[in-house]
């Protein structure tokens, strides 16, 4: 967290371990919070850290991976609360290439794990939970350059973010920074982001995390076009 005078507001910044620094984390938080905020590991690699942890008499064994803090995996957790039924694997233009054991299972962009025969890979491009179908695609129907971001909280203002150079966006945790052609308001709180670059299955739901830089701007969530 640094403060800005140009601003006269604190905004934070990536950190300097970028393998595990997790400003992508924060970018759905009030920027009003920051005001108040200390986040002393910043300038410190995870190395480091816990180098002087073990100095202080810390014990350090491993780390968290994943959702550390349910047991088993993300589908067995869900499956405690929700039991969608099979349903069907369809292409896009509705042709049913096989069963599936529940949507809930699935992601956007994902290839391995279906247990369907084809002709060439197929990756998931659509949830149609309403229908309970999962929409099959080529690698192609998975990579956009626009993506639709709506119920942004940003840090600055919309019109000083518009200002900045080098407008990047960042669609998961892991992913890299993706530079910005155009950001545009378009109406019910939804923004069209194009990108200079295509980026492999943004799916609905997740979140667009916004940088100048290594400044984090704010984040919303992507939606599909026209929703929200």
């Amino acid at each position: 967290v640094k403060y800005f005078y140009e601003w006269n507001k604190n905004l934070v910044l990536r950190g300097k371990d970028r393998n595990k620094e997790q400003s992508y984390f924060l970018s759905l938080v009030e920027s009003f919070v920051f005001q108040k905020l200390v986040l002393p590991l910043g300038d410190l690699t995870k190395k480091e850290v816990v180098e002087k942890a073990k100095t202080l008499g810390f014990p350090f064994e491993s780390e968290s991976q994943d959702i550390c803090f349910i047991e088993g995996n993300h589908v067995s957790f869900l499956e405690q609360f929700i039991s969608p039924p099979h349903g069907l694997f369809v292409l896009k233009d509705g042709t049913v290439v096989g069963k599936h054991e529940g949507y809930h299972r699935y992601t956007i962009g994902q290839r391995r794990g279906l247990g369907v025969s084809y002709g060439k890979p197929l990756y998931v491009v659509e949830i149609d939970a309403k229908n309970n179908r999962v929409v099959l695609g080529e690698k192609k129907d998975v990579l956009k350059d626009t993506v639709y971001v709506w119920n942004v909280n940003w840090h600055l203002e919309y019109e000083k973010v518009k200002g900045l150079k080098g407008l990047q966006v960042q669609i998961r945790y892991r992913s890299r920074p993706v530079p910005v052609d155009s950001l545009e308001y378009l109406k019910n709180g939804i923004y069209c982001v194009k990108l200079a670059a295509k980026v492999e299955a943004p799916a609905p739901g997740q979140v667009c995390a916004f940088y100048s830089g290594d400044l984090l701007l704010g984040g919303g969530e992507i939606t599909k076009e026209g929703e929200g």
